[in-house]
């Protein structure tokens, strides 16, 4: 069921608002050069319903989404959304997105896992989830934060700064 808690932030001028509470993560992983392994993101949005969510997401060099795509929805999403991606340039667009309009369901979790192996010379980077767009029902658009995440060789990820929001 739908809390009457969770709000729509609307601006004045109708056209899109920043309700400051979403945002998108990359769950703690670690990889090492050779391996396969599975990146899952998630969605934080305690206020704002949202049915769609776009992003950019730019992977270190030696960093790549697996030959096998592996990309998939969690059941916040599964049963009405699809999960698109378009890789070029060590960018991959990531579109999550319902035919119905459906809502992505909770207020928290993980909405998609993407499969990444690392080159046999892998040395590490930093992962970025970038141009992030949160659409409500009503078709209102949430930017979201920038984030960037420190992967050291064979280590974990943490998050090495977050961009401030401008406008």
């Amino acid at each position: 069921g739908k809390s009457s808690a969770r709000r729509r932030v609307v601006a004045a001028d109708g056209v899109s608002a920043v309700s400051g509470t979403a945002s998108l993560q990359l769950q703690p992983f670690s990889i090492s050069a050779g391996e396969t392994k599975v990146m899952e993101i998630a969605l934080t949005n305690p206020d704002d319903e949202m049915t769609l969510v776009q992003f950019d997401l730019l992977l270190p060099a030696g960093l790549t989404l697996a030959d096998d795509g592996e990309a998939s929805v969690t059941s916040r999403a599964a049963w009405s959304h699809q999960l698109t991606t378009y890789a070029s340039e060590g960018k991959v667009r990531c579109l999550l997105a319902s035919g119905e309009n459906a809502v992505i369901e909770g207020t928290a979790g993980t909405v998609v896992r993407l499969a990444v192996t690392a080159d046999n010379d892998f040395k590490g980077g930093t992962i970025v989830l970038q141009n992030i767009l949160g659409v409500s029902p009503s078709e209102v658009e949430t930017p979201i934060a920038a984030r960037s995440y420190s992967l050291p060789e064979g280590g974990t990820t943490g998050i090495r700064s977050e961009e401030r929001r401008v406008g």
